[in-house]
């Protein structure tokens, strides 16, 4: 059997074993030698160890074989973009959003390379232009949940609610068991004393995700704003019965506390 091919077959087995949580089992099947993978060779090659060091978060590692990768294949659009990506890893967004333009001027379709520009700028607080690079992706992609999702982030932190809200609404009509994309519509929604509308994503999110518990808090609150007070004290007392007793909840449930209390005074 040809090296290339064994570490193919090798590569596919392993990763079986490890979604099925048998890899000590399956590493017994190669010997310590086999398991060496081959040098890379091609760029194509050199693009994947890339791939294999960020997903190991070996950004550092991912560069320099992209590095290598690019330096085979000058026009290589995806080296480039993924080359952007580790870069965004390290934190290093101008670096990033140079490698990200270059995978466009390559492939001026490139929606992904829109897409992680965007993220770049976003990261930068250049929002303006992330909001165009999202618009480009989604002209490009009219399916891609993730541009709706952070552009209608951005019209949030802007203020511009509506758009947030036409955003998030995409989100969901691309996928309806989107639960952030309810959640976050949710709270646009308050933000735009909309809390019928708001209590309704609430709602949403529990349903899909029952152990989703700020969604319970939050929903209380919007009862609250609302002047529904029969509801928030309700909507309160079930959170307080569902969120667990952790540090991440302990200022909520003070407050939901505080809050039944003052509401049943009232």
């Amino acid at each position: 059997m040809k090296k290339d091919t064994m570490w193919k077959k090798m590569t596919s087995v392993l990763l079986s074993a490890l979604a099925a949580g048998t890899l000590a089992g399956a590493l017994t099947l190669f010997p310590p030698a086999a398991l060496a993978a081959p040098a890379p060779q091609t760029a194509a090659e050199w693009w994947e160890q890339g791939s294999l060091l960020s997903m190991q978060k070996d950004f550092d590692g991912a560069i320099a074989a992209y590095d290598k990768a690019i330096a085979l294949q000058p026009q290589y659009a995806d080296a480039y973009n993924n080359r952007g990506n580790a870069y965004m890893g390290k934190g290093e967004y101008e670096k990033a959003i140079a490698d990200f333009s270059q995978a466009i001027v390559l492939d001026p379709q490139y929606a992904d390379a829109y897409y992680n520009r965007a993220n770049a700028y976003s990261s930068l607080k250049q929002y303006e232009k992330a909001i165009l690079d999202y618009t480009r992706t989604t002209d490009l992609n009219t399916m891609h949940i993730d541009a709706f999702f952070n552009r209608a982030m951005v019209y949030a932190q802007q203020g511009k609610y509506s758009r947030a809200i036409s955003d998030y609404s995409r989100v969901v009509g691309i996928d309806d068991h989107y639960v952030d994309g309810y959640y976050n519509r949710a709270a646009v929604y308050a933000k735009n004393k909309e809390y019928a509308k708001a209590i309704a994503d609430y709602d949403r999110v529990i349903r899909l995700q029952p152990q989703y518990y700020r969604a319970y808090f939050n929903k209380a609150y919007a009862c609250e704003l609302a002047g529904e007070k029969a509801e928030a004290i309700a909507a309160y007392e079930l959170f307080v019965s569902k969120a667990p007793i952790e540090p991440e909840y302990e200022s909520q449930l003070e407050t939901a506390r505080d809050r039944i209390a003052a509401l049943k005074a009232a």
